[in-house]
């Protein structure tokens, strides 16, 4: 592509080179592009009984709690979705097992509460 390239105030885009790089552009920008590909990045929100599922082209999950906002990384992310949260009512219960140090860890979360799976990824609150 051969032109003036305008990203929009809210928005961000993949620049790709014509060796296969990329670089993120968040707008409001123009700029002149040669030879570079334009791609446009999805923005996933989840309210506030959601959480994100981010799966990273490394085989790791990060989980995000909501309310809270992230943007699909060509590079780095294989896939994102918004997931309800578990709603526990006070009459229930969940049991959770988690390895740790050659054991597992048995716990259990009561209701009434929202509750988020962690096993094996990262939280931001």
């Amino acid at each position: 592509m051969f032109g003036f390239i305008t990203i929009r105030e809210g928005e961000r885009a993949a620049i790709w080179s014509r060796t296969g790089q990329a670089r993120i552009v968040d707008g409001p920008r123009r700029f002149i592009g040669a030879g570079v590909t334009v791609q446009p990045l999805a923005r996933h929100a989840a309210g506030p009984e959601e959480y994100l599922v981010v799966s990273l082209k490394d085989g790791s999950t990060e989980h995000h709690r909501g309310p809270t906002a992230v943007w699909f990384d060509p590079v780095r992310n294989s896939s994102v979705r918004a997931v309800p949260l578990l709603r526990l009512d006070a009459n229930e219960a969940v049991v959770v097992y988690r390895p740790a140090d050659g054991r597992v860890n048995r716990r259990v979360e009561r209701g009434p509460a929202l509750f988020i799976p962690v096993s094996f990824c990262a939280i931001n609150s």
